[in-house]
């Protein structure tokens, strides 16, 4: 490895390394990772989406060798081919979750390690979450006890408070009009599926770099030494960001690599 600044880089996906405003992955910061990579760095994916969304969307076809990836903000954390961490959901539990669901008009899409089912029928909630953030509907099916995750739940606002009290001991994270992510592990983010992979490799802090857009990259920071928010990203990430690059449109994290020598 050559004498590197930075060993370990650590990538957001959506509005990171994939350009909405142009409905594509950004050519340059690709140009960027592959090269890191060549002179000895290791480029990590960090998501909050679960392995088949990451698959799916196309981040295993992008010419990138990815040294591993941390899928449902640190719920799995995977190295080259050997599995860090899983932090699994009880399947009891998530049998009731997916009973009460279907009895208050919601629906639960069980997450596992690789694969993902929507124990339901399609509602109006499922329709408008995939056709706002265009991804490919969950397969419908039953949920048969494999390992799991944790689980997205498609319901509206008002289904929150009746779910939390019959479920207290869940984490229950509402990011949009339609959705909720759950899981049991309250330590669950960014920040720590990238501690998984620095301590599995023998990188320091010192070492890593992380590139975001929002609020649950933020976490990255307790992780690297530097957190770089793109330009296009909110403005309370920018505020706790260690370096704001240009838009990504404007080839903003190539510039933030030169910015740091990378």
């Amino acid at each position: 490895m050559m004498d590197m600044k930075f060993k370990a880089a650590f990538f957001d996906i959506d509005n990171t390394l994939y350009d909405y405003s142009k409905m594509r992955f950004t050519e340059s910061t690709l140009e960027c990772i592959k090269k890191f990579q060549k002179n000895g760095g290791k480029a990590f994916i960090v998501s909050a989406r679960c392995y088949d969304l990451i698959r799916s969307f196309g981040l295993f076809d992008l010419g990138v060798k990815w040294d591993g990836w941390s899928s449902f903000c640190g719920g799995v954390t995977h190295i080259g081919h050997r599995y860090v961490k899983k932090l699994l959901m009880p399947p009891t539990v998530m049998k009731k979750m997916i009973a009460y669901c279907n009895a208050h008009n919601g629906r639960l899409e069980v997450l596992g390690v690789k694969n993902r089912v929507l124990a339901g029928n399609i509602t109006p909630a499922v329709v408008d979450y995939h056709k706002h953030y265009l991804q490919p509907y969950p397969p419908v099916g039953k949920y048969k006890g494999g390992e799991a995750i944790g689980a997205v739940i498609y319901a509206y606002k008002d289904f929150d408070e009746g779910f939390k009290k019959a479920f207290p001991n869940a984490t229950f994270n509402r990011y949009c009009d339609w959705a909720a992510d759950i899981s049991f592990h309250p330590g669950r983010n960014k920040g720590f599926g990238c501690k998984l992979i620095l301590e599995a490799l023998g990188i320091k802090k010192e070492e890593a770099i992380a590139f975001g857009d929002d609020l649950p990259d933020v976490y990255m920071k307790e992780s690297c030494q530097e957190l770089v928010i793109v330009g296009n990203g909110r403005e309370e990430a920018k505020a706790e960001a260690t370096y704001v690059a240009e838009q990504i449109s404007d080839d903003g994290i190539a510039k933030a690599f030169a910015h740091f020598d990378i």
